[in-house]
C-alpha cells in the first residue's frame, strides 16, 4: 500500500501545482483588470472604471456629487492584448449628453480614451 501511495504522490503535487498558477497567470494577462480613477489634472475627482474579469462588463462610478453620493452605471468592453487597443460601448462616462462609445488604449497604469473631440484619462487605483 506504501508503495502505491509513493507512486500516486508526484501526480497528487502536480495537480495542486497547477491549481494556483491558474489564478496567477489570469490575473496577469488581465492587464486592466480592477479599479481605474480619472485623472483630473486637479484636486477635482472624476469618474471611477472597474473592469470585470470576465472581460466584458466594466462598471462606472460617476463623478461624486457634492454630498459625496455618486451614480453606478454599467456597460462592456473588450481589450486585445496584443495591441493594448480598449473599446468602451454602452456607457456614457462624462453624462447623458456625451458619447456611449470610446476608445483608447492601456499602459502599464493609465488608460487614455477618447470619443470625438472628448479625451479622458484613467490611472490605476481605487475608483471611488
Amino acid at each position: 500500500m506504501r508503495k502505491l501511495f509513493l507512486a500516486f504522490l508526484p501526480a497528487v503535487l502536480f495537480a495542486a501545482c497547477g491549481h494556483d498558477h491558474d489564478h496567477t497567470a489570469a490575473a496577469n494577462t488581465h492587464a486592466i483588470h480592477g479599479d481605474w480613477t480619472q485623472d483630473t489634472g486637479s484636486a477635482a475627482k472624476g469618474i471611477g472604471l472597474t473592469f470585470y474579469s470576465d472581460g466584458t462588463k466594466v462598471g462606472l462610478h460617476t463623478v461624486p456629487r457634492a454630498d459625496g453620493s455618486h451614480d453606478h452605471l454599467y456597460g462592456t468592453y473588450t481589450f486585445d492584448a496584443a495591441t493594448k487597443a480598449l473599446t468602451i460601448n454602452k456607457l456614457k462616462l462624462l453624462g447623458d449628453d456625451k458619447a456611449d462609445a470610446w476608445t483608447g488604449t492601456v499602459g502599464t497604469d493609465r488608460i487614455e480614451l477618447s470619443a470625438g473631440a472628448d479625451k479622458v484619462v484613467c490611472k490605476r487605483g481605487s475608483a471611488h
